[in-house]
């Protein structure tokens, strides 16, 4: 199976200049080179293999709507005629396709809100800080599993390193804890 992959050119103030697809990124690469003005301005690229060409033109098509790089030309590959929503579905049934995970899981670990899919067929619009979090967490590959255990090690970091429970809960008066500060009793901070 040919693997896809997801572009993202950046110049040197990490300004997003291009979003596109591939099977051959040095081929492509070199089209750009001789056809685009805007490549000599290129510094890094962020490349990501999708699951397949479907996955990669959904997930183009969300990161040239909701990412508005500064080179990508409007209607391009159809993209007038799909809806940005129907777009980050597909990507992230894909992502869930491919990782295993269920659409509550999805939405409760990328977004804390475990309807989001659902929401989203049902004709949700959600915001685009919430679109490029949903985006951002497809990027990174994670599973369930690797994503909840990263969230459980995050509520962990203000414990001592020997595991012990921190402060006393003699009377169980209660304890606000800031990290990096000391257990002050009763609540008092």
């Amino acid at each position: 199976m040919a693997r896809t992959a997801l572009y993202r050119h950046f110049d040197a103030d990490d300004r997003l200049l291009y979003v596109g697809i591939s099977d051959c990124l040095s081929a492509r690469d070199k089209q750009h080179a001789a056809t685009a003005h805007w490549h000599v301005q290129v510094a890094r690229t962020e490349t990501q293999w999708c699951l397949s060409r479907n996955h990669a033109f959904a997930l183009e098509n969300v990161a040239i709507q909701f990412e508005t790089p500064l080179f990508n030309v409007s209607g391009t590959k159809c993209m007038n005629s799909l809806a940005p929503i129907p777009d980050l579905l597909a990507a992230i049934e894909a992502h869930c396709a491919k990782t295993g995970m269920r659409d509550s899981a999805f939405g409760h670990v990328a977004l804390n809100d475990p309807n989001f899919v659902r929401n989203l067929r049902d004709g949700r619009e959600p915001r685009r800080k919430t679109v490029a979090r949903a985006i951002d967490f497809i990027l990174t590959g994670k599973t369930y599993a690797e994503a909840k255990a990263m969230a459980d090690n995050q509520s962990v970091d203000v414990l001592p390193d020997d595991g012990s429970p921190v402060g006393n809960n003699d009377g169980d008066c209660g304890a606000t804890v800031a990290s990096g500060e000391n257990v002050t009793p009763g609540g008092a901070a």
